[in-house]
Parts: structure tokens; sequence; C-alpha cells
């Protein structure tokens, strides 16, 4: 399922792997910066970025691709494409594949296509309209008209790749944000906000689980849901990987209410053996009855949580709590009320959580994996 330019409307920041496509023509660009000058830039930039975390990233590879550049970069997470104006003012992270490059097109064309693109993918969850377009930068910028907001888009010269907001390169990087301090209770509440089809959410819940199962005992761990809920029937649950994902989200957190001995097994299970056959609906929900029935879990109370109006309080609770933190992105980790900006790996989260115990238990004392997820980024 393509879903990344749905996590660029909702307003969220991700790194996404992107195959170029090459273009013989596009609109021409005033201001040409070399090359190897802009990779350098880029590089630069990104490292100034990635100081904060005591990190850097090398240079991989640099080709003119799509009317743009394409910096490739490895970090810890990986090799990830970076996009660049020509001019070498606008870095793009991620992008969307509109379709086949389209030589010399207008800024209404494109603009055409990149409408059409969006309302294909927002199918059942509302209906973008155009509110202008324009060229700056030698790419097209596409602004529309979605719930209420207007939502600035980029597209490449030959209207084949489709960008959320860029970074100005011309712009000293952001002060990065400070590390807030950890609050330490007795026992420490830990909330982590996912979305059920999320794939970033389903890795932190993956990378979260050999803690639970370490400091479960000793600490409050809480999976909470990203979802807007409207009245009181599924029908009324808004999630951003659409009705399929609502569903799953009222299963879970169902689950997680009258079993909660069974989450995190049930989670670990359902990821690896349902969450694959998300487009097959009715093998899905098969597999999901097989998993909750191995574990023993009622799946008449299960059924009549999910269907009734015990869910939809249960993932009301779920929104206002993710008001008040503003955690709008999956995954979300808060621990005694303190949103986490770390690493994701098991140790990483464990020394977080142990941090914010007045006491720590003697099993802080345990070394789990340091090893990365293989991406990190958000829904």
């Amino acid at each position: 399922m393509n879903l990344m330019l749905l996590i660029a409307l909702a307003g969220i920041a991700i790194l996404a792997v992107i195959a170029g496509c090459t273009t013989p023509s596009s609109p021409p660009v005033t201001g040409r910066v070399p090359l190897d000058q802009c990779a350098n830039q880029t590089l630069t930039y990104v490292n100034q970025l990635l100081s904060a975390q005591g990190t850097t990233a090398t240079l991989d590879s640099v080709a003119e691709t799509n009317g743009m550049y394409r910096v490739d970069v490895s970090h810890l997470y990986g090799q990830v494409p970076l996009y660049v104006t020509r001019d070498c003012t606008l870095l793009f992270t991620d992008g969307e594949e509109m379709g086949a490059p389209q030589p010399r097109t207008t800024a209404d064309a494109c603009a055409d296509r990149t409408l059409a693109y969006v309302n294909e993918l927002l199918a059942g969850q509302g209906t973008a309209s155009l509110v202008k377009v324009g060229e700056e930068h030698g790419i097209y910028q596409v602004t529309i008209f979605y719930q209420g907001r207007q939502i600035p888009l980029s597209a490449s010269p030959d209207c084949a790749l489709l960008f959320s907001e860029g970074l100005d390169l011309t712009a000293p990087p952001p002060t990065p944000t400070p590390t807030p301090e950890p609050v330490k209770t007795v026992r420490p509440a830990v909330d982590l906000y996912v979305m059920s089809f999320c794939p970033f959410g389903t890795q932190a819940e993956a990378t979260m689980k050999p803690v639970e199962d370490l400091l479960g005992g000793k600490a409050d761990f809480q999976i909470r849901y990203i979802t807007t809920v409207t009245g009181t029937t599924i029908s009324s649950v808004q999630s951003l990987h659409g009705a399929v994902e609502a569903e799953e989200d009222l299963r879970q957190i169902c689950i997680q209410k009258h079993a909660p001995e069974s989450i995190w097994t049930y989670l670990s299970r359902f990821n690896a053996e349902c969450y694959p056959l998300e487009l097959n609906l009715t093998g899905m929900a098969e597999c999901s009855r097989n998993i909750t029935s191995s574990l023993g879990i009622d799946q008449t109370g299960i059924t009549a949580c999910v269907t009734g109006t015990e869910g939809i309080d249960l993932l009301k609770t779920d929104e206002g709590s993710t008001e008040q933190y503003r955690a709008t992105a999956s995954p979300t980790l808060i621990i005694n009320g303190v949103v986490y900006e770390g690493e994701r790996t098991p140790e990483a989260y464990k020394q977080a959580i142990c941090g914010s115990f007045t006491n720590p238990p003697p099993e802080c004392a345990t070394v789990l994996t340091s090893q990365q997820a293989t991406v990190t980024g958000s829904c």
C-alpha cells in the first residue's frame, strides 16, 4: 500500500526510500549550482543537523534525476536518498512516485496530476482541492486544501515525484531542542502511541516488547492509539490508514483492556502473521481470530467491546491523551509525561524507563540489545 503521501498530508516528516527516474528535459533553473558542490553543501547541512545526536552521515553517490539532484547518504539507519533543487536551496527527505516522468510539463498540468494522485490516495477519506500552483526554485509548488487547512506540496520538474515541505539549505539549521529531564516516580507510566498499521509503530512495538518483558511488573506499560473519534460507532473512527486500521485499533485496545496479560504477545504475532495480509481483509480478520483463540482470549467479549460503545470510549480516552501531549506521530513514546526522543533500541528504551524510577529495580542492570530498527521514521 502506498502510504507516504498520506503521511505527508498528516503533517508528519518521514524518511522515504524512493527510486529516481531519469527524464531527458525539464523546466529551466536559474542560479544552478554544480552537482558536486551542491552535494557537499547538502552533506554539511545534514551533519549540522545530526551533530546534536553525536552522529554523522557520509556521502554515497550523487546524480541528476527528475530535474533535481539526488544525493544518497549513509547514516546509522542505512542509505538515505535526499532530493535537492538544482539551485541547492531546498532539501527534501520524503517523496512519492506519481508516475512516469512528463518532460516539458506545465505548472497547470502538473497541478492536475498532483491533485488526481492525492485524491486517489484519499479515496474514502475526503477530497482535496487545488488552491494554487506556481514554479519556484525550478520545481512546482502545489498548494491543496484538505480537511480545513492548506497543505503545500512540491513536485519535481517532470511531475514524477511529489514531496512535502522541504528544508531551506540557505538558512541556519534549527537549534536542537534540549533533552528534557526525566520525571522520576516509584512506578513509571510508559505510554507508546501508535497506529496499528503504521510500519514504524509496529517496529516500536517489537522494540518495546523485550523491555516490557523485563520491566512489566515494575512499570505501567500502555499502548495508546492515534485516532479521531466523531461519534459512537466504528464508522465514526478515523485513522490514518483507513477503516481497516480503525477496526484493528479498536480490537487491540479492547484486548489490552480485557486481556492485558496477552496484549504484547498478540501484538507480536499480529504484526508478524496478520499485518502482511493488510490488503486481504478476510484473511487478516481470520488471522486475528486464530491468534486470539490460541491465546485463550474471550472472542465474544472482544467483539462486544469492538462493536459496542466500550471500545469507542477507550479510543476517546486515548484521543484526549494524544491531544494533551500532542502525540500525533506513530510511534511516540512518553514516559511519565515526558516525550522520549532517543534511539529506538530495546536498550535505549530500557535506559530511559529505568532513568524514570525513583529507585531503579535490579532488572535495570540487565543489558538488552542495542540493535537499531532497520528504518526509523514516523507515520
